[in-house]
This record gives C-alpha cells, structure tokens and sequence, in this order.
C-alpha cells in the first residue's frame, strides 16, 4: 500500500456503487476516505472534515455538485474555500466545464472514460504536485 501522508479526500457521489468502488481504491492508495451521498452531506463534511481533496458528481439528488461547490468557494476558511476540487460527472458539455472551471477547479472528467485507477493516480499526481511546488517555496 502506497503512503500518502494521511491525505483526506472525500468523495461526494449519489450513486452507492460508484461511491463504495471510488472509496476502496483510494483507501487501497493509502488515503484517508470520507464520502457522502449527496451535496447537502458533502458540504457538511467538507465544513467538519476539512479535507485536503474532494472527488465530487454535479447531479445529485438535495443538493447538486455546483451548489455544494459554490457554497464551498465562498466559505470564510480559506483552508476550506480553497480545497482542491476533481470533477467526475457524466456531464460533459462546454457549458457544464465552464461552470464548473470558473468556481476554480482542479480537473473534469466524464465518468464514462475515467477508471478508479486513473482517479487515484489523478489524485496522485495533484498531490505530488503540490508537495513539489511548497518544497520550492
């Protein structure tokens, strides 16, 4: 098992199967994983948890991934406004990607072309990534 420091990452999905599949690969990467049905939870626990990552759907059901998205960006913690955010929708139209883009995200993908491994490696790279920028800092 890889470690990742601890990293938390929580994955916002409404679909159980989709959420349970994301959540084991990336406890099996050495995250630590919270996940949640919905937007209204996943901004609950993003206000709670404060995650380093969130892997987050944009139709769901109470609330959807732009609401939750939204209300995250405008949050007065900045360790929570400015969380690191991966889209995984099956939206995939310009409008969509321009929503979400302008709410300041890391990356877009269509679930249709993305496996869980090339998630966690995603995942992987953004944070090897950042460890590298605050190491030159």
């Amino acid at each position: 098992m890889e470690n990742q420091n601890n990293k938390k990452v929580l994955v916002v999905e409404d679909d159980g199967m989709m959420r349970s599949i994301i959540v084991k690969k990336l406890k099996s990467k050495g995250y630590d994983v919270i996940d949640a049905v919905n937007g209204k939870v996943g901004l609950e626990k993003c206000l709670g948890e404060k995650p380093d990552l969130v892997v987050l759907d944009l139709l769901m059901p109470e609330m959807n991934g732009f609401e939750m998205l939204k209300l995250v960006r405008e949050n007065e913690d900045k360790q929570i406004a400015d969380v690191p955010v991966i889209i995984l929708t099956n939206l995939w139209d310009k409008q969509n990607k321009d929503m979400a883009n302008a709410l300041k995200i890391q990356s877009y993908f269509l679930k249709a072309f993305l496996t869980t491994e090339d998630l966690a490696e995603e995942i992987g790279k953004f944070f090897r990534s950042e460890k590298n920028t605050e190491e030159m800092i």
